[in-house]
């Protein structure tokens, strides 16, 4: 972590976290502290655009879903055209266009509403004001 930067929130996942600081948003790849490494990561300021949508091609990388399932969601069936899968990765939560969470709706619209938050302080901080994010997609 940075000198001056707080967890705000972190989501648990069987290969690694994600994590919502004050600074940024992360992606870090192994469970294991010591071996943890950043694989992906945003400054809040930065960012772009962030929604939740619809996974419009129904499939993640089995690697990106293993990355993001909960505690004690099978891993082993990821297709949304399964009807048996116990995981059906319909929705997406997209920072600047990149996959960084996967879920039920709900689920990542609190963690959508949680990174607009603590973005919104980020802007205040450095700027005076709110930057609004691009418009037009």
């Amino acid at each position: 972590m940075r000198p001056g930067e707080l967890v705000l929130g972190w989501w648990r996942a069987p290969h690694g976290r994600a994590i919502l600081s004050n600074l940024r948003f992360l992606l870090l790849g192994h469970p294991d502290p010591l071996h943890r490494k950043v694989v992906w990561e945003r400054n809040l300021e930065a960012i772009q655009s962030l929604e939740v949508s619809e996974n419009e091609g129904g499939t993640v990388s089995s690697s990106f879903v293993q990355n993001t399932l909960e505690p004690g969601m099978m891993r082993d069936r990821f297709s949304s055209t399964d009807s048996t899968a116990v995981y059906d990765p319909r929705f997406v939560l997209l920072i600047d266009g990149v996959t960084v969470l996967v879920g039920p709706p709900d689920r990542l619209g609190e963690v959508q509403s949680s990174i607009d938050s603590a973005r919104e302080r980020r802007c205040l901080d450095l700027y005076g004001r709110v930057v609004p994010y691009r418009s037009g997609g």
